[in-house]
């Protein structure tokens, strides 16, 4: 069993090291184990992983190359171990490239829903437009009608005034006009009630003559 801790991030030594527990501990030392030790992304392990496979399998020049028999006898565990990265490697990136395509689909759909949502503004926007236009006429109408209007009413209220400057005009002249009709009934009146005295007077000269 491991006691290795898990550090906050992966790196080459920290990779190593859990390559070599896990061969001590005759375990493969594949990248999902290594990342239960250490943790770390996929990715970044099996890049150091495979760094590390190389490295181990360069021949040292300073060292004896191994004989014959152990390099036939560890090239059959190179092999596999190789073939295992390589397939941990294609899975990495296939699941890798499955992301991108996820995230590229998610970014088309994002781009037409910004497309339709762009294209019902736009319609809003015409539809406002028109009917901004149509309320400005319909306002320009409402307040040249109100224009007009005021202007009746000013008319009619001078005219109004005028009327009643003629109204007392005509009550003046009415009323000097009862003022003569009544001084002229009473001459009428004067001329009868002289005419009538003249007759008696023309009466009474008579009769007295007569006697």
């Amino acid at each position: 069993m491991s006691i290795f801790m898990a550090p906050t991030k992966a790196t080459k030594e920290t990779v190593l090291y859990a390559y070599q527990q896990l061969v001590a501990e005759n375990t493969p030392p594949s990248a999902e184990a290594i990342i239960g030790i250490i943790g770390g992304s996929k990715s970044t392990v099996l890049r150091h992983l495979n760094q590390i496979r190389v490295e181990l399998a360069a021949p040292d020049p300073d060292t004896e190359p191994l004989p014959a028999f152990l390099y036939e006898t560890a090239e059959p565990m190179i092999r596999q171990l190789w073939s295992a990265a390589q397939r941990e490697a294609s899975k990495a990136s296939e699941r890798k490239l499955s992301q991108l395509f996820m995230l590229q689909a998610g970014l088309i759909e994002d781009v037409q829903t910004a497309e339709k949502v762009e294209e019902m503004l736009s319609h809003r926007l015409s539809d406002l437009e028109l009917e901004n236009a149509s309320l400005k006429s319909s306002l320009e109408q409402i307040e040249a009608e109100a224009a007009n209007r005021a202007k009746t009413l000013e008319e009619q209220n001078a005219r109004s005034a005028t009327l009643q400057i003629d109204l007392e005009r005509a009550k003046t002249t009415i009323a000097e006009l009862r003022s003569h009709a009544l001084n002229i009934d009473r001459l009428e009146e004067l001329i009868r009630s002289n005419g009538r005295k003249a007759d008696s007077a023309k009466k009474d000269a008579g009769s007295s003559s007569g006697t």
